[in-house]
């Protein structure tokens, strides 16, 4: 029997006898609680804000929603007849505009190429003259000159019996003061000498 208490007091090694005992649960349980309250509350939380803004999106969407609706009930119908009226209306003005536009761009086109129109007889048109002289060829090789300057003219013929001058105009004009117009911007081109006359 004294071996027995040999052994014990080698084992404990002269300390007291421990007692084991489980742990106590209580204070994991405190913080399981903390824990799960504190997320709760996070959910919660972000359950209202997201709720509030959905709120919000949805009421502009339901408002604009019921604008719409309102203001498509305040539309008047159109009757398909008067839709067809419209359209054939609208397709005879467009084709009337590209037949205009067709014919000021056969104009522009005969305006770019530059010619040399001859004039027998009076037209009754304001010209703005830059050459005047006896001979014909003397004025054809100067409006051969503008035509190589992409310059378009016309040569007057002298009326019988009258004057015996041949003059070269580089515009025609209904009225006067266009014509005077564009003699004042061709002065710095062809000085002070140039005229109109109407022929």
């Amino acid at each position: 029997m004294n071996r027995n208490n040999e052994t014990n007091t080698d084992n404990n090694f002269g300390l007291p006898r421990a007692e084991f005992r489980p742990l106590e649960a209580n204070s994991n349980r405190k913080w399981l609680r903390v824990t799960l309250m504190i997320a709760a509350a996070v959910l919660l939380l972000g359950t209202a804000i997201v709720w509030w803004l959905l709120q919000g999106t949805l009421k502009n969407k339901l408002t604009s929603i019921h604008l719409n609706q309102h203001s498509k009930d305040e539309i008047p119908q159109i009757d398909n007849s008067l839709e067809l009226e419209i359209a054939a209306r609208l397709e005879d003005e467009m084709l009337g505009d590209l037949e205009t536009l067709s014919k000021e761009l056969t104009i522009q086109q005969q305006e770019i190429t530059p010619t040399i129109e001859t004039i027998d007889a009076p037209t009754g048109l304001y010209h703005v003259i830059i050459a005047s002289c006896v001979d014909y060829d003397l004025v054809m090789d100067y409006a051969k000159k503008l035509v190589k300057k992409s310059i378009s003219s016309k040569i007057i013929m002298p009326i019988p019996g009258k004057k015996p001058f041949v003059r070269l105009s580089v515009g025609k004009h209904k009225t006067f003061h266009e014509a005077s117009a564009r003699m004042h911007d061709l002065k710095s081109e062809y000085g002070d000498s140039i005229w109109v006359m109407k022929y």
